[in-house]
């Protein structure tokens, strides 16, 4: 008998084997599918979204440019709506696909003081099919023009450094309008122009601090950190654009060169009377390049057309102005210090010992509070003696001393209306130390030294100017620095909290390294701010004016117009 017999063979296997491993192929390459599709849809989408912003950001452009640079009539009409579409239905106007326009009841229009607020709807549309959508809300106001017998120091820039400007922090530089409201972070103004004044004086801007407002170099433009400008930049010299993530959200006009070095991106239009290079290959121009030299791409595979929205014209020259040079020091600071030379001094001023620890200044006079246990009040400081002087045309009260030191957590209180107080030497305010000013009061000083502050200067009121058009604080500073910035700046602003105040120092270096802001303004010989602390500019201090002793040709400058808030929405 035959115990063994074969089995009869498998049939079938091979073909479930090869069913299998096409089922798998068949499920990867869907899902592969499934994953590009949706890659695509999300680049599409982002690509629709950037249309719609770059569009409600061409709109509110246009009206811009048209509130300053049209007829001053259109204040309150409708006049400037000739220009700019009221409804979608009309062409694009940006590129294929986007489209802006503003309607008519997104106008807001109020008096006193002249502001109108716009909504610029930008879309990104296929035919009848919406894409997505962005809003521009944009206020702008209109204020007087000034005397043509004044002149107004602070009405130039928020930041001026006249031989140069710098910026290594990370402290924000906007505006607001006290006029308005007060300042509201979430809601920056963009008044916050950064300016210099003397031939080649250039801006450097290499930390993380964005800028609300236009920058005027009269030399080049240096943007190597991840600082974006929301406004235009105009230039003398060449326009650097090496930082990384850096958006230039306006212009860029220059009579040299302009250099794109990384991949910075400029939303307006970018014109240079010699060339434009792009060196990066995400370099981007939104709107047109015009160059009066050459237009040129750093790689073969994309020429310079695609690095540009608009149109790219190389060789025409759009004959650029440039930035005007201006005076440093308008208001004269030599001639304003030797008008009290011949005041008499009541010697050094050191507030923080124990028995002159808490001092009050008031037009009357002096005061400290004496802590002895058999006295405990009040006392007058006789040998501090008031004078009446003449100061911008008022009448005030004067005070000279050689040096000014408060220390050892001393505090100085301003109150019962105005004074002036001139240090003839270096005046220092140490850290946990306080000078206060009252409502209704100011203090001005006027310094020969240098001014190193480490404590905190309060207004109550926190608005640079007041309702009457005073500056309660305000620091007039002679002092000439003759070496490159460090630490013998003549003014330096080190302190931790926030200060408001109106700094003139026209032959200073000023130093802003603390995490404190400030509000008002600033001018230096040169400015360099390193620290965490932002710098807000007041436009009502374009109001301060100082009569001149020229000027009788009677009549008023044009009313200025004045971009107040620029914030784009994307609607739910």
């Amino acid at each position: 008998m035959n115990l063994f017999c074969k089995r009869p063979p498998e049939r079938g296997a091979a073909l479930i084997i090869g069913l299998i491993l096409i089922t798998v192929a068949s499920l990867l390459a869907i899902t592969s599918m499934r994953g590009s599709r949706m890659q695509e849809m999300m680049t599409s989408n982002q690509n629709n979204k950037l249309i719609s912003q770059m569009a409600a950001e061409a709109g509110a452009s246009r009206f811009v440019d048209e509130a300053i640079n049209g007829d001053a009539g259109w204040w309150g009409s409708d006049q400037w709506q000739n220009s700019i579409p009221p409804d979608q239905s009309s062409p694009n106007n940006l590129g294929q696909y986007g489209y802006y326009w503003i309607s008519p009841e997104d106008i807001v229009w109020q008096t006193n003081p002249d502001v109108v607020s716009v909504t610029v709807r930008g879309l990104a549309r296929q035919g009848a099919t919406l894409l997505a959508e962005t809003q521009a809300r944009i206020r702008v106001s209109r204020t007087a023009g000034s005397s043509a017998n004044q002149m107004h120091p602070f009405g130039d820039a928020g930041v001026i450094g006249c031989d140069g400007v710098a910026t290594q922090g990370s402290g924000q530089i906007d505006s607001y309008d006290s006029r308005v409201a007060g300042y509201d972070k979430k809601n920056p103004g963009r008044r916050g122009d950064v300016l210099t004044t003397s031939p080649t004086a250039s801006v450097e801007l290499t930390g993380n601090a964005p800028i609300y407002g236009t920058v005027n170099s009269t030399g080049n433009v240096k943007v190597t950190g991840s600082s974006s400008i929301y406004g235009n930049v105009n230039a003398t010299g060449t326009v650097s654009l090496d930082g990384g993530g850096s958006i230039i959200y306006g212009n860029v006009a220059t009579t040299e060169n302009v250099d794109f070095g990384s991949s910075a991106a400029v939303r307006g239009n970018v014109s240079a009377n010699g060339d434009i290079a792009f060196k990066n290959w995400g370099a981007q121009v939104t709107g047109n390049a015009q160059a009066g030299g050459k237009i040129t791409s750093g790689n073969k595979n994309k020429p310079p057309s695609d690095h540009v929205g608009g149109t790219a014209q190389a060789g025409t020259n759009p004959n650029n102005p440039g930035v005007a040079q201006t005076p440093c020091d308008p208001l004269g600071i030599d001639d304003l210090v030797s008008d009290f030379d011949k005041e008499f001094s009541s010697g050094t001023m050191n507030i923080g010992p124990w028995t002159y620890r808490n001092v009050k200044l008031t037009p009357n006079g002096v005061s400290y509070y004496d802590p002895t246990w058999n006295v405990q009040s009040w006392k007058k400081d006789s040998s501090r003696k008031m004078e009446e002087v003449e100061l911008f045309g008022d009448t005030t009260q004067f005070l000279k001393v050689s040096d000014f030191d408060l220390g050892q957590n001393g505090t100085l209180e301003i109150s019962g209306g105005d004074v002036v107080l001139m240090v003839d030497g270096d005046m220092n305010i140490g850290g946990n130390t306080s000078i206060t000013i009252a409502p209704g009061s100011s203090l001005t000083v006027i310094l020969t030294g240098r001014f190193d502050l480490q404590g905190s200067v309060t207004v109550n009121d926190r608005n640079p100017i007041d309702s009457s058009g005073k500056v309660p604080f305000a620091l007039f500073s002679s002092y000439e620095d003759t070496s490159k910035k460090g630490n013998s700046d003549g003014v330096q602003l080190r302190g931790n909290t926030d200060m408001t105040a109106v700094i003139y120092a026209p032959k200073s270096n000023v130093s802003v390294s603390g995490s404190g802001d400030l509000f008002g303004q600033l001018r230096g010989k040169t400015v360099e701010a390193t620290g965490a602390g932002g710098i807000h500019y007041d436009v009502a201090l374009e109001e301060f004016g100082v009569d001149t002793e020229s000027g009788g040709g009677g009549g008023n400058e044009e009313p200025r117009i004045n971009v107040d808030t620029w914030n784009l929405i994307i609607p739910d």
